[in-house]
């Protein structure tokens, strides 16, 4: 089964997606916020698209590892998703748009290119972080 990666701010969402056999994580879409309610909806959308009940949601936190205003937000949607009956994991996404940045430009991606597909990016990084962690537990 497939996972689905979720990089959530404020104006839009960046979705990415394993493989089958959850080995590496791939870019799928940018979504425009369009409220917790239409979010759901278009984030089930995709859900079934690609067979899915599993999400790693990037929880923002401070630089104590606490959460902020931005974690409650965030944890919203998942919790709208979860009462769905969808199973929601949350992983750090301290530095993941840096990261993210930083890989597309050591790749060569142009300026204008890096910012129609950073929230993607952000959470291919959120859903490689998770696997890498649950691959060596």
């Amino acid at each position: 089964m497939r996972v689905l990666g979720l990089d959530i701010g404020s104006k839009t969402i960046g979705l990415a997606i394993t493989d089958e056999l959850q080995l590496c994580a791939y870019p799928v879409i940018t979504l425009d916020r369009k409220g917790t309610a239409k979010d759901v909806q278009q984030i089930l959308g995709y859900c079934k698209k690609y067979d899915t009940t599993e999400l790693v949601i990037g929880l923002p936190l401070d630089m104590n590892d606490q959460e902020t205003r931005r974690s409650k937000r965030v944890r919203v949607l998942g919790s709208a998703l979860e009462n769905l009956g969808l199973i929601i994991h949350y992983e750090d996404e301290s530095f993941s748009t840096i990261t993210a940045y930083e890989l597309m430009t050591a790749l060569g991606t142009r300026k204008k290119k890096q910012q129609q597909l950073i929230d993607q990016q952000a959470a291919v990084v959120i859903l490689t972080s998770w696997l890498e962690k649950r691959n060596t537990q």
